[in-house]
């Protein structure tokens, strides 16, 4: 029987939904509005408030702009598919610059005797697009399997939180540039300080995150401030968090304030001008700066909308030594899915039916005169069709590039990292996809049957739990091994090895199953 439950938090008491051994608290803030005069500012705590709040529905995302995959019906029906309540990340919810806020998804009280790990998730969507109330992760199914608190955090996104006008030397400006990640901060310092009334472990943190959600889970290792306030990291196809230097980023702002007619003078419009005005001229700086049409690119990462190092928040590259001495004390899974560039390539007219050939064809420019060989190597390694082939090699030298070397750093820092890649197929438009990017996110909690983009073919539900499993195994203890799985061994850089996430896993040679990824790991950067 569904129960109200109240809840007492620092900033006042909360009113969540106890059904099915779960309870759900919903739109929690962590922090004050974003709007108006706290647009472009630092995040600050919610201040108190007085009486019960109810939290039984979903909050509002962090303000965006529409979200398309290659701009073909084909993408458009492959993101419907993972997002069914609206066919976007933003799932038909409205958006509002009050939107610093989490969803916490708890097991009943009566149903735990102690204190339970702490899993926080960051969604993805490379900064810009995405809220912490995408179906796909929604964690009761999650939560009353495995005996965890999960804590979905939504924070500001796209120039919101990522633009620099502290260039223009204004007072209270101080951090915009990277106000994004600093809400996530505040958030973990609201889990620090609030998880224990769930029935968490505020001792015991994991932080997660698959693509852009990954990479912020990366970037925290270069903020000060989040350290101690997490003690493990799960990583999922992340996308890269080498991060540009503070004077790389300035530009940003600069073709925001033309955009706006902003300058040093006026700076007190910015807490004015209509939130439709601002994604306006949002747009117009994303096709400037990021057009999107370029899959890779080598050494300094391009202008993109997102985190830099400002020196102050953000202090060092994720891939520098400086990370090494906090870094040797939190365990991590880093892995990516098989066919991670399905997700962008199946929008080409030309994707469906590609040959060998084609593939020769559009590879040529990254592989040279080795182009042909690799792929007919690619082909003795993977039996699938060549359109597949196509996606997991662009996989191999971007997102799985990425995966290898963040658990090389990580292994290097002396942590244990468990390396894997998630090789369960879908079989909608007609089986094209493959593993592709975003899939793994309902076999982490288990909505599989919510979510179209899994297909209806056998395995679903016995791969969802061995990941859930062990993702669950790997809060309560910093080890995943156990269950249904073989020995899953930690990565070692001169000799890694993979878990494949398939309805029999099995553990394969890192070098063996992508030779490419093991070379690029070294050199890749993707957004």
């Amino acid at each position: 029987m569904a129960e109200y439950i109240t809840i007492n938090t620092t900033s006042g008491a909360i009113r969540g939904l106890d059904a099915c051994g779960v309870a759900r608290y919903l739109a929690v803030p962590y922090g004050e509005s974003t709007a108006g005069a706290g647009r472009f500012r630092l995040p600050q705590p919610k201040q108190p408030w007085t009486g019960v709040r109810d939290a039984l529905e979903f909050g509002p995302a962090a303000p965006q702009s529409d979200f398309r995959i290659g701009g073909s019906d084909r993408g458009d029906r492959m993101i419907a598919s993972l997002n069914p309540r609206g066919g976007a990340p933003l799932e038909a919810g409205p958006i509002s610059e009050d939107c610093l806020t989490v969803n916490v998804w708890a097991p009943s009280p009566k149903a735990i005797s102690e204190p339970v790990p702490v899993m926080v998730w960051l969604h993805g969507g490379a900064y810009m697009t995405g809220s912490g109330s995408e179906t796909a992760f929604h964690a009761d199914l999650l939560v009353e399997r495995e005996k965890v608190v999960l804590v979905a955090v939504t924070h500001r996104l796209g120039l919101f939180g990522f633009c620099p006008w502290e260039d223009f030397d204004a007072e209270g400006f101080e951090g915009a540039g990277v106000a994004g990640m600093v809400d996530i901060v505040l958030a973990l310092e609201w889990v620090r300080d609030n998880i224990a009334a769930f029935g968490g472990d505020p001792g015991n943190v994991t932080v997660f995150g698959q693509s852009g959600g990954g990479a912020k889970t990366a970037n925290l290792f270069a903020m000060p401030r989040a350290r101690g306030l997490f003690h493990k990291i799960i990583m999922q196809s992340p996308s890269s968090p080498a991060l540009p230097l503070k004077e790389d980023h300035s530009r940003l702002a600069e073709l925001m304030a033309a955009e706006l007619g902003i300058h040093s003078g006026n700076l007190e419009r910015l807490a004015e001008i209509p939130l439709a005005e601002l994604l306006w001229a949002q747009r117009v700086v994303e096709a400037a700066v990021d057009p999107g049409r370029v899959l890779f690119s080598r050494g300094r990462p391009q202008l993109r909308i997102g985190p830099y190092r400002d020196g102050v928040h953000i202090v060092e590259d994720f891939y520098s030594a400086d990370i090494q001495p906090w870094a040797a004390s939190i365990p991590a899974i880093v892995g990516s899915a098989a066919h991670e560039y399905s997700m962008k390539l199946c929008s080409r007219d030309d994707y469906p039916d590609a040959s060998d050939e084609l593939v020769i064809e559009q590879l040529t420019a990254e592989f040279g005169d080795a182009t042909a060989s690799l792929v007919a190597d690619y082909a003795d390694r993977h039996a699938e069709p060549p359109r597949l082939r196509w996606a997991r090699l662009c996989a191999d030298i971007s997102f799985r590039g990425v995966a290898f070397r963040t658990a090389d750093q990580l292994a290097g820092c002396g942590a244990p990292v468990y390396g894997y890649v998630f090789n369960q197929p879908t079989g909608i438009l007609d089986g094209m996809l493959g593993s592709c990017h975003s899939l793994d996110l309902a076999y982490t909690f288990g909505t599989v049957d919510r979510i179209p983009m899994t297909g209806r073919g056998g395995g679903r539900h016995r791969v969802s739990e061995h990941v859930m499993d062990a993702w669950a195994r790997f809060a309560r203890t910093g080890d995943p091994n156990g269950g249904e799985l073989p020995h899953w061994p930690t990565w070692q850089p001169d000799d890694a090895e993979l878990l494949l996430m398939q309805p029999q896993p099995t553990v394969v040679s890192a070098a063996e199953y992508a030779p490419v990824a093991t070379e690029a790991g070294s050199r890749v950067i993707v957004r």
